[in-house]
């Protein structure tokens, strides 16, 4: 049966809370968005296993979601679509990567393993964050691990510091080979040129044969702007980022009268589709 229509949001500071949880109320809402005929489909930076805590959660397990900043589409445990950088761009990112392993944090994933380098500035955090969502990760063997199927890289750091030197390299040499972007104030990532949220959004809605009019989506990053740009009713977090915030004219989005903090995305479905 076709969905009335497809509700896309992003996750860390958008549909979850500050402690990165999803309140009671957002559960309710969701679960009366969907016995409405609506889809939610949720649109993240995580890895498969970071997002499915939530849907088993919410009784969605069974659901589309996007994963990797739209490089792995899944439905359930299914898999329905995969990036990945190629081999010879991966190394050449690791390359880089490695002259900055002294001032920041990094780690990548292929596909849905992600392989830490311990020899870059320790992310505590990061790794509770793996382990508390059951994400298969390495550190030790890093120097010999794969570069057939890098889906995204991730750098962890202070934001103006990696803007001074990090994010130049990185626009130099793969501008026209890569998607690259901050997805937190402390994450720049870069992934495949052919993924990102609003080509696997336009890929979940012709597989449902939803138009784009009957289409919502929430984000609060800058990973998010490709995601708002496709869809009929678009909406910026309150707590959004300055860098989303610019490009509003782009995307013609609207703001959220709540932030993540205050269930905004839940009010703004309770006031529209349920």
């Amino acid at each position: 049966m076709k969905p009335t229509g497809i509700i896309f949001t992003d996750l860390d500071g958008t549909l979850l809370n500050p402690r990165a949880e999803v309140s009671s109320f957002t559960v309710d809402v969701l679960i009366q968005a969907k016995a409405r005929g609506y889809q939610v489909v949720f649109t993240s930076g995580r890895g498969s296993p970071a997002i499915k805590v939530f849907l088993d959660q919410i009784g969605l397990g069974d659901s589309y979601f996007i994963a990797l900043n739209g490089a792995l589409i899944k439905q359930g445990n299914n898999e329905l679509r995969f990036n990945h950088l190629n081999a010879g761009l991966a190394k050449d990112l690791k390359e880089l990567a490695d002259e900055f392993k002294s001032d920041f944090h990094f780690h990548y994933y292929n596909k849905d393993h992600v392989f830490i380098n311990h020899e870059s500035v320790a992310d505590p955090f990061f790794i509770d964050y793996l382990k508390t969502t059951n994400t298969p990760f390495s550190e030790e063997c890093y120097t010999q691990s794969p570069m057939d199927l890098v889906t995204k890289w991730m750098f962890v750091g202070d934001k103006s510091a990696m803007n001074k030197a990090l994010v130049p390299a990185v626009s130099e040499l793969f501008k026209d080979r890569a998607n690259f972007c901050y997805s937190s104030k402390a994450f720049f990532e870069v992934f495949p040129k052919e993924a990102d949220k609003g080509t696997a959004a336009r890929h979940i809605m012709g597989l449902l044969g939803v138009s784009p009019e009957d289409c919502f989506a929430f984000g609060d990053q800058a990973n998010d702007i490709s995601l708002l740009g496709v869809v009929g009713h678009s909406f910026v977090m309150q707590n959004a980022s300055e860098e989303l915030y610019e490009q509003l004219d782009t995307t013609s989005s609207q703001i959220t009268k709540w932030s993540n903090a205050e269930d905004g995305v839940a009010r703004t479905l309770l006031e529209l589709v349920v």
